[in-house]
């Protein structure tokens, strides 16, 4: 998928700090996830071998609808690609679309928010097909269970019932990794979501502010201006203004 991207000199200060936050989880989340696709990758290795060797056997047997079914979820995990998509995301944040090496600097560039809503969909996605995945893997546990109380073929079951359980909590822990990883691609897409002027509109009343005062200390008042007769009212003051004594109240200030 083509990314656009947005240099950092583009992206306001003030979410610099949030970025650089969701990075460091996505490293750490990076290395959990390669491990679990590492355990899913050899028990679908071992499972292969397993499958093609019995088949011929025990392909009309109850539990072994379950093994290709445990078998066939294993594989669509490995067509998602996951173990790329970490270091695909982080690698948009240095202008560059393809995995490589380890990254050091800071990031350069902000990736777009049409790449970051397609990374957010795929987690989602594989976090919906780990959650099937472990109803899978229970479903076959308890079968094999079952198929151990008539005593034929121990070994194989011992092994698949194994193999099931294995699974399952790799499964559940991959989807535990899946939902934080999910979690901070939004929070990338809502920080990409705020708007430009919410930082910059606080700046511009702050330098209003500020220059309000500037022209007021520009022209102080000078002593002149500053002198109060109470003793006698303007003419002006007069006109627009009743006498205040006419009223009871305390004579007004006139400045002359």
């Amino acid at each position: 998928m083509s990314t656009d991207y947005i240099p950092r000199t583009l992206v306001e200060t003030f979410r610099h700090a949030a970025i650089d936050a969701e990075l460091k989880s996505l490293k750490l989340l990076s290395r959990r996830l390669q491990s679990n696709l590492t355990l899913l990758a050899t028990e679908l290795q071992l499972l292969h071998r397993l499958y093609y060797k019995n088949k011929n056997q025990h392909r009309g047997a109850i539990f072994w609808r379950n093994i290709a079914e445990v078998r066939r979820y294993l594989e669509k995990v490995t067509d998602l690609n996951l173990q790329d998509s970490i270091p695909a995301l982080r690698n948009t944040f240095y202008g560059s679309s393809e995995t490589s090496g380890s990254l050091k600097g800071p990031w350069t560039h902000f990736p777009s928010r049409t790449y970051l809503s397609y990374r957010a969909k795929q987690y989602e996605m594989a976090m919906k097909l780990m959650e099937k995945m472990s109803e899978v893997c229970l479903r076959a546990y308890a079968s094999f269970h079952r198929s151990l109380q008539s005593g034929a073929f121990l070994q194989l079951l011992l092994m698949f019932v194994a193999m099931s359980s294995r699974t399952r909590a790799v499964s559940l822990d991959l989807q535990d990794t899946l939902k934080k990883v999910h979690s901070s691609t939004q929070n990338l897409l809502a920080i990409a979501s705020v708007p430009a002027n919410t930082q910059s509109s606080i700046g511009t009343s702050a330098s209003s502010s500020m220059s309000l005062v500037e022209i007021s200390e520009d022209k102080p008042l000078s002593v002149a201006e500053m002198q109060v007769d109470i003793r006698q009212p303007s003419p002006e003051c007069v006109k627009s203004v009743k006498p205040p004594w006419a009223a009871g109240r305390t004579p007004e200030f006139c400045v002359i």
